[in-house]
């Protein structure tokens, strides 16, 4: 079927022409028709040359091609640039919301987005079902007014400039700034201005003002901004009204000024005092203080609103309070010993200086006195003098006193306490007690001299050491503060420092058997004070008063020491003399560094390792080692390994001996056992035992023979499992991309002309030659090439595996997902002339990884894997490619059969890929599968727990709705990993329990 289209091209010499292009669909010739015929049907939107007109150059328009808009109501002009019966408006780029209407050229909008670029879309089309291309236009959405702000402006109402600039700054975050306009007062119109304003000569004390506004390319006007301001260049002036007098004696004088302002207003006084370098800021009135006698002044300005300062006023006055000042300039010493006392004093006045003194001596009244005053004959204790001082003008000195102790009476001092008067201790305390009378001046110090040495300063507790041996003698006294000095204390002593001796006489040998030891001793103290004691002790315990000999029973097995020392009569002790042995009563000390635990696992080894010391005694001589009971010569610290080869009980004795011929011996026990897990097989046989059948079939262009040996000779596979509960799929060992056929995806049977449509599963339902035709018109009819190079028929399975326990619902792999069925045996057959990793492909999965993928996948599954292959060292059969290359062994699917009990009653069967009649092979598979229902898989080879020879298995049986489990009576084999049963197992559900090795 022809369509045509036309496309506008634009104006040329001002006339319009159109090209309209024939195109066939199923890929036929092309034709350009630019007739002027053909322009003049298109102007009169004439279509009769064609079967059906499109429209070109669609357009849209949004405000006639307005840039920027401020309100979100708009208006489209449509502009189909053909005949157009209806049109579709989105705000999508694809146009796919939105509902068609009747064509209108122009239609009132509402923009989806405020303050951004915005677009429209539209587009066209016939009531014949011509449609154009989505179109659009774009325009700007601006509702935001620009933002005035003054950058230079009067901080304030009041200035004192004669000239001034305003400046301002605008900015838009939408459309732009399209134009700014200003007025000088309310009753002017505004008008275009520049950013800075200027103002030359203002004049004083009058209102001035300017208003600026904005507006941007949207058509948004800003709030207008507005600034006001008033010159003043007059200054302020100021007048004191409160000052202290010229002379006063007021420490707080008061002042309080005023100012005048006639424009901006006095705002704030300053004020300088006396020699200040600056003026500071201060109030209208306040108080001064704390000023310093003497002439002083005070100035003060006012400042107005503009900051105009007038010209200062000030005042001057002198404050004069001082009283005259004295001091003593001679006195006693505070602490003295003299009954007599001299006083000197003088005045301090720099205006009219003292003209008389006043004294008191111990509080008395105050009399008349001149300087230098001198007192005789005072009594013991403490006085007091005082003297007070008046100048010429009356004023007054503050009294002055000064305080002294008089102490004619000496202190005493006694030694209260000191060391033995005869002792063994180098070191000495002395402690002193000094004490002065009732009111005296108080000890100042204490003085002490040893061993007829100077008089030092001591403290009331002196500690000497390193003294020499012999007499020593202390004396000590103490003086007051005043400098009297008590009588002199003395004390003598004697240090004796010389210890006596003792030595050991007769002991027993360094190692004995003896438990009994005796020791002698002798002590001397020489020209000492004598010895007063003896003190023994055996193995660290206290010592005691002992006396030579002296014998110690009992001994234990071991080391012991002796020590013995002697002390004198002074308490000087000797050394200690010591003696140590060894009494050896026992044997050696034996021990395992290593030995086997309780149980051993066969396989294994026990291993056994010991050392032995005799410590102090006469050493180790040589050891026996016994293994239920046979004994033999063995080695300390040297590794001993017993394999674990069968199940058994085993007891391992060590016996040291030392070289005296004590002995002493260790054991340990250990069983050996295989180290195995508990395994269960859990099966349900229902009336049909289910069995699911997959073949999986190399699509390979040098298979075209195969396939079809197996198409023609599938009936003797269908004979073989005649009445059993059966499915069978297709897949192909292809699994270069994930399309029809391929990746684990079900091959779909030809089976519409037998009135059957979208079949994937072949089931035991049908009539057997039904689908023996089914089954060998879709195996031949597989599409066959120089294949993928990807052919692996184990990952295909696994894929085929994956699809079927694919939980997103996926229709692809929804014939999966009902092939392999809970509680069936699954059965496997691969026809390939290559391995699963021909033509240098690598390997994804290996044999026994798929036999461990089927089993995580579905549990305890009967499973087997059937090959038709190149079998391995058939070379005859590799080069059988009728003159083209080698075919490869099938060594992986040779490996995955003999894995799933190839050789076995219901195992795995390999045969050959070459055999021209499939016949025999294929029966034998199908007789394989039949022999599968008579088969529970395990996980794992059992193994005889307990020696006897035979493995432990235990089948149980119970009927079908029933939970009592029964001894399963019939008879069975165990083969590989299967048990084998002699019958077909009746309908009930199995417990086979079972361990494996570890």
């Amino acid at each position: 079927m022809s369509k045509v289209g036309y496309l506008k091209y634009g104006i040329i010499m001002s006339v319009a022409f159109v090209v309209s292009v024939i195109y066939n669909a199923c890929g036929g010739p092309v034709a350009f028709d630019a007739s002027p015929e053909a322009k003049e049907r298109f102007a009169n939107n004439d279509n009769s040359s064609s079967e059906e007109q499109s429209i070109a150059e669609p357009r849209i328009v949004i405000n006639n091609d307005a840039t920027y808009t401020m309100d979100l109501q708009v208006n489209l002009s449509l502009r189909p640039d053909g005949p157009a019966d209806e049109m579709l408006i989105s705000n999508d780029s694809d146009c796919l919301s939105g509902d068609w209407e009747t064509f209108q050229e122009n239609k009132s909008w509402s923009l989806a987005q405020s303050n951004r670029e915005v677009s429209v879309y539209a587009k066209y089309r016939t009531l014949e079902g011509e449609e154009t291309a989505c179109v659009q236009d774009s325009i700007i959405h601006d509702n935001i007014s620009p933002l005035v702000e003054f950058t230079q402006r009067p901080a304030t109402l009041w200035v004192n400039e004669q000239n001034l600039n305003i400046a301002y700054n605008v900015t838009d975050e939408g459309s732009g700034v399209a134009a700014t306009e200003c007025k000088k007062n309310e009753l002017e119109t505004y008008k275009a201005c520049g950013q800075v304003i200027s103002y030359f000569s203002m004049a004083e004390n009058k209102d001035y003002m300017v208003m600026v506004r904005a507006r941007d390319h949207a058509g948004n006007m800003s709030e207008p901004k507005q600034v006001n301001w008033r010159p003043d260049r007059t200054p302020p002036s100021v007048i004191i009204n409160t000052a202290p007098a010229a002379i006063t004696a007021d420490l707080t004088p008061n002042f309080a000024f005023s100012g005048q302002d006639d424009g901006s207003g006095v705002k704030s006084f300053q004020c300088l005092l006396d020699n200040q370098t600056a003026y500071s800021a201060c109030l209208s009135s306040f108080e001064l203080s704390n000023l310093a006698d003497g002439t002083h002044s005070l100035s003060v300005r006012a400042i107005d609103g503009v900051g105009l300062i007038s010209q200062p006023v000030m005042h001057t006055w002198v404050q004069d309070t001082s009283a005259p000042t004295i001091q003593f300039t001679s006195t006693p010493k505070s602490v003295t010993n003299s009954a007599d006392a001299d006083f000197a004093f003088a005045g301090i006045n720099s205006s009219q200086g003292i003209v008389s003194y006043r004294c008191s001596i111990d509080g008395g009244s105050f009399a008349s006195c001149s300087s230098p005053h001198s007192l005789s004959s005072l009594a013991d204790g403490r006085h007091n003098f005082s003297v007070i001082g008046t100048d010429g003008a009356g004023n007054n000195s503050s009294a002055i006193t000064y305080g002294w102790l008089i102490d004619t009476q000496a202190p005493s001092l006694s030694i209260v306490e000191s060391p033995d008067k005869e002792t063994a201790n180098q070191m000495a305390r002395f402690a002193f007690s000094a004490q002065d009378n009732m009111g005296g001046s108080g000890v100042e110090r204490i003085e002490c001299g040893l061993d007829g040495g100077s008089f030092v300063t001591c403290v009331e507790v002196m500690d000497f050491s390193d003294l020499s041996p012999g007499s020593h003698s202390m004396r000590a006294r103490s003086i007051d503060r005043a400098g009297n000095v008590s009588a002199v204390a003395s004390y003598s002593w004697m240090i004796d420092i010389q210890g006596p001796t003792v030595s050991i006489t007769n002991k027993p040998p360094a190692v004995t058997p003896m438990a009994d030891a005796t020791f002698a001793f002798v002590a001397s103290d020489g020209a000492g004070s004598g010895v007063a004691s003896i003190q023994c002790r055996v193995d660290g315990a206290d010592f005691q008063d002992c006396s030579s000999p002296s014998t110690f029973n009992d001994l234990s097995n071991g080391q012991h020491s002796f020590s013995v020392r002697a002390i004198d009569n002074v308490g000087n002790m000797s050394s200690v003399s010591s003696y140590s042995w060894h009494v050896d009563l026992e044997g050696p000390n034996v021990a395992f560094v290593m030995q086997p635990s309780d149980t051993v696992f066969i396989g294994t080894d026990a291993v056994i390792r010991f050392t032995a010391d005799d410590g102090a005694g006469s050493g180790v001589s040589r050891f026996e080692c016994q293994l239920n009971g046979v004994s033999q010569s063995c080695a300390g610290d040297q590794e001993i390994r017993i394999p674990a080869t069968s199940v058994a009980e085993f007891e391992f004795i060590v016996i040291a001996f030392d070289q005296v011929g004590n002995s002493s011996q260790i054991s340990t026990r250990w069983s050996t056992t295989f180290e195995v897990i508990p395994h269960i097989a859990m099966l349900e046989v229902s009336d049909d035992r289910p069995v699911d059948i997959l073949f999986v079939i190399d699509d390979s262009g040098s298979m075209d023979f195969e396939r079809s040996s197996l198409a023609s000779r599938f009936s003797g596979f269908l004979n073989k499992v005649d009445g059993l509960d059966w499915q069978i799929g297709v897949i192909t060992t292809n699994v270069y991309n994930n399309q029809a056929n391929k990746q684990g995806r079900f091959v779909k049977f030809q089976a519409e002309s037998f009135g059957l449509s979208g079949v994937y599963i072949l089931d035991s339902s049908m009539d057997a030659g039904t689908a023996q035709s089914i089954f060998g018109q879709t195996v031949q009819a597989i599409p066959s090439g120089s294949g993928s190079g990807a052919e692996m028929g184990i990952w295909a399975s696994k894929l085929a595996i994956d699809r079927a326990l694919d939980s997103s619902g996926s229709t692809v792999n929804e014939p999966n997902r009902q092939f392999f069925r809970d509680g069936a045996d699954l059965a496997i057959v691969v026809l390939s002339d290559e391995d699963e990793n021909s033509n240098g492909t690598s390997v994804k999965m290996q044999p026994a990884d798929f036999v461990q993928y089927v089993s995580s996948s579905f549990g305890q599954k009967n499973f087997t894997w059937h090959s038709i292959i190149v079998r391995p060292g058939d070379n005859n059969c590799r080069l059988d490619n009728q003159g083209g290359a080698p075919q490869y062994y099938g060594v992986k699917y040779d490996e995955l059969s003999r894995l799933t009990g190839f050789g076995q009653a219901g195992g795995a069967i390999i045969g050959s890929v070459c055999e021209r009649d499939y016949t025999t092979q294929l029966a034998d598979i199908g007789q394989s599968v039949k022999d599968m229902q008579k088969t529970i898989s395990l996980e794992c080879a059992p193994v005889d727990e307990d020696g006897d020879g035979q493995v432990e298995i235990s089948v149980r049986f119970a009927e079908l709705g029933s939970s009592s489990f029964q001894a399963y009576s019939g008879s069975f084999q165990l083969q590989g990993l299967k048990l084998v049963f002699d019958d077909l197992l009746p309908p009930g559900d199995y417990r086979v329990n079972y361990s494996c090795v570890k």
